[in-house]
């Protein structure tokens, strides 16, 4: 994906290159990069792409970028990329028991979300009547989507956003959900 990065950045044309060299690698963090090529992979089709190129743009532009897009085309196909640490098994802002409630057929449903420090997961359901079953996997966060894969292999990338000590998970307008933590 990094290297539609590449090819995004030669087909948007408000991105002028003769910043590149004006922008040393020290004003631009890791996380800064990281953050743009989360947002990357996140994308969804060449607006979402523009968008994000748009929002990262002091990162697009940076030596630091460049290095790293260097670094990535030197080295052997069906090399391993190197990825940071997964920042969920260490992220103190997620570990933590998380509920939501949202009405269902008229009765009240409540979704719990358990994050452990170790990085494993956990989830069930509650109604007035029953309890589901509960499902566990693991966890880990890219930038600021969430990622949850689960006992059979089902997957789940969202984006998540922390709000007045709420998860707000997903983050995505006009389907935002709004978790509590309940361990604290």
């Amino acid at each position: 994906m990094r290297m539609a990065l590449l090819l995004a950045v030669l087909l948007v044309p408000s991105l002028e290159i003769g910043v590149l060299a004006q922008l040393p690698a020290s004003d631009v963090t890791d996380a800064d990069v990281d953050r743009l090529f989360g947002g990357v992979d996140q994308a969804r089709g060449y607006n979402d792409l523009v968008t994000i190129l748009t929002r990262h743009e002091r990162a697009l532009v940076s030596q630091r970028l460049l290095n790293s897009m260097a670094a990535a085309a030197n080295r052997p196909q069906g090399s391993p990329q190197p990825s940071a640490p997964a920042r969920g098994a260490t992220d103190p802002a997620l570990v933590g028991h998380w509920r939501t409630t949202r009405i269902v057929f008229e009765s009240p449903r409540d979704d719990h979300l358990v994050l452990r420090v170790d990085g494993t997961a956990e989830r069930w359901s509650v109604t007035a009547s029953s309890a589901g079953p509960k499902t566990v996997g693991q966890w880990a966060v890219t930038g600021s989507v969430l990622s949850l894969t689960w006992t059979g292999g089902a997957q789940t990338s969202q984006a998540f956003t922390m709000y007045k000590s709420q998860l707000v998970l997903p983050n995505v307008p006009n389907r935002r959900v709004f978790w509590d933590r309940l361990d604290r």
